[in-house]
């Protein structure tokens, strides 16, 4: 795959535009390769640089770029560059920012659904270990050192060995619910949307976690710019005043009205 082929890829995983077994072999790739996360991680610290810029702001300063000479000095271009994207830079590197611009247009992903990333970082913070601190006799003893290692990851945010260890201790432990929040939490920081949705799915099986899984829920699909969804499950924490995100939901909601 060349590499406009991939950033296009990334692009239309960004913009929710993958589905069914694209977005399952995507979310594949994710997970065996990296460099790929890494990627997509870069765009999504572009995306939270460039909404705090402004995107109106950006795009006005894109047009002016735009309008230099394609002779003029290099240098030149880049000394307006660093001025005008300063705090961009803080984000990612000068010449990263300008190659992810020129390859993906991502001012344009940004014009679909512009401040969802800022509200997902604004809310989301990742839900505290309320399993090994608590201990669980009910575990098998065989499998505690998996569900121990999945949540000793977790905590130091090592979220690829956290899906590993989590999705074995699983395997063994199928009835132990609610570790497929902590699962679930692991595949959203890796944009692994597909396979998150299905365990907060299950998460939600146990009374324990139930209206956690449903908040994360609602804030992976503000990840995965897909609004529409978020707002019907942010609709029924709102509307559900014994639910400990009540609150948080309805000032979300306003905010994407």
């Amino acid at each position: 795959m060349s590499a406009i082929d991939r950033d296009e890829e990334i692009q239309k995983f960004l913009q929710g535009d993958l589905s069914g077994e694209e977005l399952k072999q995507f979310e594949q790739k994710l997970a065996k390769d990296p460099d790929l996360a890494a990627e997509v991680r870069d765009y999504e610290r572009l995306v939270e640089g460039l909404e705090a810029v402004g995107l109106d702001h950006f795009k006005t300063e894109v047009s002016s770029w735009e309008a230099l000479q394609r002779d003029e000095d290099m240098k030149e271009l880049e000394e307006i560059t660093s001025r005008r994207v300063v705090s961009i830079t803080r984000y990612i590197p000068i010449a990263a920012t300008v190659a992810l611009l020129l390859f993906a247009g991502i001012y344009f992903y940004l014009s679909r659904s512009p401040g969802l990333h800022t509200l997902y970082t604004e809310y989301y913070v990742p839900y505290p270990d309320m399993l090994t601190d608590r201990g669980d006799s009910a575990v098998n003893p065989s499998a505690k050192s998996l569900l121990f290692a999945g949540i000793e990851a977790y905590n130091s945010k090592n979220f690829e060995v956290a899906i590993e260890n989590l999705q074995a201790y699983i395997a063994v432990e199928p009835d132990h619910k609610g570790v497929a929040l902590y699962l679930a939490i692991s595949q959203m920081e890796l944009n692994q949307f597909e396979a998150a949705t299905k365990n907060f799915s299950t998460a939600r099986q146990d009374p324990v976690f139930k209206q956690q899984a449903e908040w994360y829920e609602a804030l992976l699909n503000l990840k995965a710019r897909q609004p529409d969804k978020s707002q019907l499950i942010l609709k029924i924490i709102a509307d559900n005043p014994n639910h400990y995100r009540h609150q948080e939901a309805a000032r979300l909601l306003n905010s994407l009205d």
